[in-house]
């Protein structure tokens, strides 16, 4: 994962040291939120993970390997 400031990193993981990720291949007919729902997580979250990537929510290509923030509240996510 690369390296977040410290600001979304609190942002992201409560406090926490480290945030775990998995890597997402975008498929036709997502969307951001729609991937944000999907894995309990935010479209905020997915921009700042991906910030190399994503720079307008409402863009993202088919293909793109995105980061996505394990959510360990939320089980059977793939």
């Amino acid at each position: 994962m690369d390296q977040l400031n410290e600001k979304e990193l609190e942002q992201i993981s409560g406090g926490n040291d480290t945030v775990s990720t998995f890597t997402y291949e975008v498929v036709p007919g997502d969307s951001l939120s729609a991937i944000a729902m999907r894995f309990g997580t935010t479209v905020a979250t997915l921009m700042a993970l991906n910030k190399d990537r994503i720079t307008n929510p409402d863009v993202i290509k088919v293909g793109w390997k995105l980061r996505v923030p394990v959510n360990t509240k939320k089980s059977g996510w793939m």
